[in-house]
């Protein structure tokens, strides 16, 4: 039985800008068979569509999305490569710092690491104008909650807030949202969103 176990070798994570080639790997050997090959979405075949590599490039100016799959006669689909350029438009970075904070706590540290560099133009937003935020770095911040901020939820031994990372990326502008919880010094064990 054959089963989806190549994988194709070469080009990048959603980016073809200008031409690539392609060959079936398979148990870290390159496969030498004449593939039937195919594309689908904005990926566009150069040359010869049989054979055992393929050269391909972007069809248009529209975020790369497609796939490229080897298919051997008689025994069918043998790899897939998938582009995607925006599965990480909300996963280009990732927040660190507390998941809650106490009335009066000062300057709290935030920070974000990039695991996507396609994205720039990084900036920090609070859904509470009530909350002090300050920046020491463009990818640190600081965050105090004055002893006067008033809780508008009692009952639920605090507020929730959203810090929000967003940033211009292949298919737009992305968001990465980090709730905060305000606790009035008694925060409950599992705080409801």
């Amino acid at each position: 039985m054959v089963t989806k176990s190549g994988v194709l070798s070469s080009g990048t994570r959603g980016v073809l800008l200008s031409e690539y080639s392609y060959k079936v790997k398979s148990n870290s050997f390159l496969l030498d068979h004449p593939f039937v090959w195919r594309t689908t979405g904005n990926i566009e075949i150069v040359g010869d569509s049989i054979g055992a590599s393929l050269t391909v490039k972007k069809s248009n100016t529209s975020p790369l999305q497609g796939t490229i799959s080897a298919l051997l006669a008689g025994c069918g689909e043998i790899a897939l490569k998938k582009f995607n350029a925006c599965e990480t438009q909300n996963s280009f970075a990732t927040i660190n710092g507390p998941e809650i904070i106490k009335i009066g706590q000062q300057n709290r540290t935030y920070s974000w690491n990039l695991t996507d560099n396609r994205y720039t133009n990084l900036n920090w937003n609070m859904s509470s104008s009530y909350i002090s935020v300050n920046s020491s770095t463009p990818n640190t911040l600081l965050i105090s909650v004055p002893r006067t901020y008033q809780i508008l939820d009692p009952s639920n031994g605090g507020d929730f807030v959203t810090l929000t990372l967003s940033a211009q990326g292949p298919c737009g502008i992305g968001y990465i949202y980090f709730p905060i919880f305000i606790s009035n010094g008694n925060p409950p064990i599992n705080p409801q969103q």
